[in-house]
Parts: C-alpha cells; sequence; structure tokens
C-alpha cells in the first residue's frame, strides 16, 4: 500500500470519512524546530523583490507537492500568511478536473461526468497537452464546472474575477457562466491551438459560478483562477504518490504563455516522502531528474525563485515503537545536494518537526497534527510547518536584503 493510500485508510479510520478538524483550536505551536532556509538565497531575490510591488501587481507562488499538500493542506495556510501580508483575496488557480474534490475544504468544486482528463498522476494515453497545474480537461458537448467559495477560511470565501485557460477552441466556443445562481451571461472564447485566456471582472464579491462549454467539444482546459485584485496568489498543485520527477511532462509550448499571464515568482516544491519510502531507492537517477525539472523552471520563469522542501518525519513500527524511516535521513541528504547542484533554496521540513523519532509527537499532539499513518499533516499540522516556512522565508528576506 503506497502513501497516498495508507493517508486514505487513516482518515477514514479515524474519522468514518473525509472531514477536517473544527478551528480554531489551540495547540502547541512552539513544536518541533526552528529551521533557516539554507542553499542559494540569492536565487530567492526574484520572490522578494516582487512582494515589494504586490500592491500593484498580482504575485503568484506555485506550490507543487505529493499528497502532503493534498486538499490544499499546508497551502491554504501559506495563502492566508501572504495575503494577511501583502493584500489579494481569493483561492487562486484551480484545475477544472482534479481527484482532490472531497478533500478540499477551501473551496466545493464539482464538474460533469463527461469531461476526459489526464494528468501528471494518471495515465496520460491520448497524449494531451498537460497544464502548469500538471492536469488537463478535454470537453465534451455538455461539459460543465462548478466552483463554490467556504467560510473555513478568510481569504478564499470570495472573489471578483475569475480567468479561463484554454486551447485548440473553435471560433464559435463560448461559456454559460453564472454566478451566485442568478441571470446566465455568455463569454465568447478565442480559438487557436495555443494557450488563450479569457478574463471577467465582476463589480462585487461572488461566492459561486457555474461555468457551461458551448460549442467547446474537443478543446482543453486548463484551469480558473479565481482572485481579488493585487496582491500574492498560492496556487495548490498536488500530484499525489508523485516523486516531483514528473514536473517533465508539463507542456513545453505551454509553460511559456502561463509564464506570460500568470506572475510566479516562486515555486515550492515539496516532494519526497513516496521516493524515500518506495524501497527501491535509486537516488542517482532522482538527482539527475530533479535537476532537469529544476532547470526546464528556471528556463520558462527566468525571473523566478525555487524553494525545494523535504519531506518531514516519516514513523515506522518497530518492535512496540514507531522510529524514524531508515530512509528519510539520507533522502533529505540527497534532496539538500539537489538544491545546492540546481543553485535553488532548501528548507529541511524533518529538521522543523523536530528531527529523527518526532512524528510520534506530532500524532500524540492535541488536537492531533499528523495523522496515524505517522507521514500525513492534519490541517493544524499543516497551519504548524506553513507558519515555520513563512517565518523562515521571511528571516531569509531579511538577511539577503
Amino acid at each position: 500500500m503506497n502513501i497516498f493510500n495508507r493517508f486514505l485508510v487513516v482518515l477514514v479510520l479515524i474519522n468514518g470519512s473525509i472531514s477536517y478538524a473544527n478551528p480554531p483550536v489551540k495547540f502547541d505551536s512552539n513544536l518541533g524546530n526552528k529551521v533557516s532556509i539554507t542553499g542559494d538565497l540569492e536565487q530567492l531575490k526574484y520572490f522578494f523583490d516582487a512582494l515589494e510591488k504586490s500592491k500593484s501587481e498580482k504575485i503568484r507562488i506555485a506550490h507543487y507537492g505529493d499528497s502532503i499538500i493534498w486538499g490544499d493542506i499546508i497551502t491554504d495556510n501559506l495563502r492566508n500568511s501572504f495575503q494577511k501580508q501583502y493584500g489579494g483575496h481569493g483561492i487562486g488557480f484551480v484545475s477544472v478536473c482534479t481527484d482532490d474534490i472531497s478533500a478540499r475544504k477551501t473551496i466545493g468544486h464539482e464538474f460533469s461526468d463527461d469531461w476526459v482528463w489526464a494528468s501528471v498522476f494518471t495515465k496520460n494515453r491520448e497524449h494531451f497537452p498537460i497544464g502548469i497545474a500538471g492536469t488537463v480537461g478535454k470537453a465534451s458537448e455538455s461539459s460543465s464546472v462548478t466552483f463554490k467559495s467556504r467560510r473555513n477560511t478568510p481569504t478564499a470565501d470570495s472573489f471578483s474575477e475569475f480567468s479561463v485557460f484554454y486551447s485548440n477552441a473553435s471560433s464559435n466556443s463560448s461559456i454559460n457562466y453564472k454566478i451566485d445562481n442568478k441571470t446566465v451571461k455568455n463569454q465568447k472564447l478565442s480559438g487557436g491551438n495555443g494557450l488563450n485566456v479569457t478574463k471577467v471582472i465582476f463589480d462585487h464579491e461572488v461566492k459561486n459560478i457555474k461555468i457551461d462549454m458551448k460549442d467547446c467539444d474537443g478543446a482543453y482546459f486548463y484551469g480558473v483562477t479565481l482572485d481579488s485584485g493585487n496582491g500574492v496568489y498560492v496556487d495548490n498543485f498536488p500530484f499525489r504518490g508523485n516523486s516531483g520527477v514528473s514536473m517533465r511532462d508539463l507542456d513545453e509550448k505551454l509553460l511559456p504563455e502561463f509564464d506570460k499571464n500568470l506572475n510566479y515568482k516562486l515555486f515550492i516544491l515539496q516532494f519526497g516522502v513516496n521516493v524515500a519510502s518506495s524501497g527501491n531507492v535509486k537516488y542517482k537517477w532522482y538527482e539527475r531528474m530533479m535537476l532537469r525539472a529544476i532547470e526546464k523552471i528556471k528556463k520558462t520563469f527566468p525571473k523566478s525563485s525555487i524553494l525545494i522542501v523535504s519531506p518531514g518525519d516519516l514513523g515506522q513500527k518497530k518492535g512496540n515503537k514507531m522510529v524514524t524511516h531508515p530512509e528519510i535521513k539520507r533522502f533529505v541528504s540527497v534532496q539538500e545536494s539537489i538544491a545546492i547542484k540546481g543553485k535553488v533554496a532548501f528548507w529541511n521540513m524533518f529538521e522543523a518537526m523536530g528531527g529523527e523519532n518526532s512524528v510520534s509527537g506530532w500524532v500524540e499532539a492535541s488536537p492531533p497534527l499528523a495523522f496515524k499513518d505517522y507521514c500525513h499533516l492534519t490541517w493544524d499540522g499543516g497551519e504548524v510547518i506553513s507558519n515555520k516556512i513563512v517565518d523562515a522565508l521571511n528571516e531569509a528576506k531579511s538577511k539577503i536584503k
């Protein structure tokens, strides 16, 4: 059973279904260690310099990871922290078709069952072009998608504009959209094979939107942004069960167009537990492939910063005790080496959790900060880690100014 499936089993065993902690609950925010960012701090200047422009621009952070960020865990609190400090309101980029609908507390998301979709974490037998979020949906004659804001998180409870990202639409293609269950409006789409973006701005905040595709059969839809004005947006891109090397599968032709339309200034790459726990570790291969992924990001987004975040502690039963998986520390060292060779920044989440044999303390905390698979974080645990990441970024910002 892989790490992701263990995660779902634990959720069901604990809650009977996939559910979330009831905020706010006081927990020990001092659990773990303060850990500084290492590696190439100067490479973070693209992001830090961009933050100074957040009042006049939209600054985006792409948060990629495996199931540790699935369902917006960690990302949600990063978003809250940055938007409180630098402005912006809204959940940002959301795929049209994805697999984490049941796990998200930050937004309600439904799509019709006639979409044909592919991703970096599913089969892509028809070789669809994969967008920035690692997903793509091919529309059928009556495809639709609905997004509903929720009140669980203050910075994503509404939006005042949306943009649709797509390609391969015809000259007759359009969308009908209905906001807050009111009047249906029509918006024509642009034809062509390259990436197209259609933006609609409202004169007020809205809570939900339903989008019906009209004459869009065969068009590819990559996602929508649900934003409100300038500021910082943190986009959640989980590649469940993935090692991170699937970043290579993002479409080479589309990425420069995404760069033109989305102002990404920081890429957070939070992968690794699936590699370290696999039992068939080939770190030389992994290092080579991740360096290629880093080079691809640098080539496509030349004025963006990159931060590698290591896995946290992973527990493994030994006798009557839970101890750190024997490969975790070795793997974290490999990731630190990748950051040095790739000339990017690195943050050690393993040490931030407390290092060796620390995850048991997170599981036993009140409320629990990690699930009983001794790997994945609860929403409260995600808040602790996101706060530590933000503190580390703020410290690095003060060092290189």
